[in-house]
């Protein structure tokens, strides 16, 4: 079953973030953030256990590209997701960096309901 306050969650994340990262100046077409939610979307799971599902999520959000592995926690409650990354070498500014990573664990609580 939808759960309807989580796709309200996801879609009020999805048009807060153009806000959030730059300052109010929107970058991001409409079709961009449509499209971008319907990717993200069609990673909304029941269980963190779909290591599959859970992996092309991190994937597809921001600093995707630079995922190493994951680590699910699913033996007991409460479960969880150890996302690793290399981003050595990269030209990344931390207080982004952490900003985004932030907006990403909102948006992996958003779309899969056990995590």
């Amino acid at each position: 079953m939808i759960s309807y306050k989580r796709i309200l969650s996801l879609i009020i994340l999805l048009f807060t973030l153009p806000f959030l990262s730059t300052g109010c100046s929107i970058d991001i077409t409409q079709n961009n953030e449509e499209d971008t939610a319907r990717n993200l979307y069609k990673y909304r799971s029941d269980y963190i256990g779909d290591n599959s599902n859970v992996s092309g999520l991190v994937e597809a959000l921001p600093y995707g590209e630079y995922k190493k592995g994951i680590e699910l926690s699913t033996s007991e409650k409460p479960y969880g997701l150890k996302a690793i990354y290399n981003i050595n070498g990269a030209d990344v500014n931390m207080t982004d960096l952490k900003k985004e990573f932030y907006n990403n664990a909102l948006i992996i609580f958003s779309l899969i309901e056990n995590v």
